[in-house]
């Protein structure tokens, strides 16, 4: 008889899982923060002009771009991406999976 292997994730999510939770979580922090640098590096602006021109504080950019912590509030994201001179948009479905 064959005994399934488990991958590492399910190892992980087994022992340890709130672990797996906050990784979920911060999934969604870390696609946002990689989005907004992307933009601001494609502009070709500092950190220190985005805050300059979004009225924003140096640190308020950096906790944007941080990979990890509290997903931002959606006026904070929209005031960073107009800084830019970027374009945001929500898209909200009724399907799950839908892109």
């Amino acid at each position: 008889m064959c005994e399934k292997v488990l991958t590492f994730r399910e190892k992980l999510g087994s022992a340890r899982p709130n672990l797996v939770k906050r990784q979920a979580k911060n999934a969604r922090k870390r696609a946002i923060a990689i989005e907004l640098r992307a933009l601001r590096d494609t502009r070709g602006l500092s950190q220190t002009e985005v805050a300059e021109i979004g009225g924003m504080t140096l640190s308020m950019i950096a906790r944007l771009e941080a990979l990890t912590g509290r997903v931002p509030r959606l006026e904070l994201i929209e005031s960073y991406v107009q800084a830019c001179g970027g374009h945001m948009a929500l898209h909200i479905s009724r399907d799950r999976f839908e892109r």
